[in-house]
C-alpha cells in the first residue's frame, strides 16, 4: 500500500481511519459522499507532501461540501461526526505546520486542533471508554473562520507567487 518505508502521514490516516470503521455502522449508510469527503480531506497530505496552496482549497471546499450533503441527503452518521474534526485536525495542522513561519498561527492551530484532540483522547483513556466530546455551534464557527483565514492566506501566496516578477 505504501511501497517501501512508510510515510508518517499516510500511516497516521490509514490509522485513524482503522481505527474508526466501527463508527460506519451499517454498510449501506457508512460510505456515503459525505464521509469519503471527509476522508480525502484527511489524506490531502499524503496526496501533496509539498503542501501546495491548492491543498488549503480543496479542505475548504470538501469540508463545506461533507457537512451539506451529510444534512441534505439526511445521510449523517457516527462516522462522519468523528471522521470530520480529525480531517480538520490532520489537515490544518499539517498545513500550517509546513506553510506559516508566524507563531502566533502556529500557536493559534495547536490550540483549534492538536490540544482538543489531545484532551479528548487523554479522557477516553482516563476513563476507559469513548465519550461524546461537546461540539458547541460557536467552537464550529470559530474553527470554520481560522480555516477560511489560513486558506485566505495560502490563495494570497499563491497568487503573489504566479504573479510575473519584474527586474527593477
Amino acid at each position: 500500500m505504501m511501497r517501501g518505508r512508510p510515510r508518517p502521514w499516510p500511516l497516521a490516516s490509514w490509522l485513524l481511519a482503522v481505527t474508526h470503521l466501527g463508527l460506519l455502522g451499517d454498510a449501506r449508510r457508512g460510505a456515503l459522499v459525505a464521509n469519503h469527503l471527509s476522508l480525502l480531506r484527511g489524506n490531502l497530505p499524503s496526496l501533496s507532501p509539498s503542501a501546495a496552496p491548492w491543498t488549503a482549497g480543496v479542505a475548504l471546499v470538501t469540508d463545506w461540501l461533507d457537512g451539506r450533503l451529510a444534512r441534505a441527503r439526511k445521510e449523517e452518521t457516527a462516522f462522519g461526526a468523528y471522521a470530520d474534526p480529525l480531517a480538520d485536525l490532520v489537515f490544518w495542522s499539517w498545513y500550517v505546520f509546513r506553510n506559516e513561519c508566524n507563531p502566533w498561527i502556529r500557536a493559534a492551530t495547536v490550540l483549534a486542533w492538536p490540544l482538543p484532540a489531545a484532551v479528548i483522547t487523554a479522557a477516553y483513556f482516563a476513563l476507559g471508554q469513548s465519550l461524546d466530546y461537546p461540539r458547541p455551534a460557536m467552537t464550529r464557527l470559530l474553527s470554520a473562520a481560522f480555516q477560511c483565514w489560513i486558506g485566505t492566506r495560502a490563495f494570497g501566496r499563491w497568487i503573489s507567487s504566479a504573479a510575473p516578477r519584474t527586474s527593477g
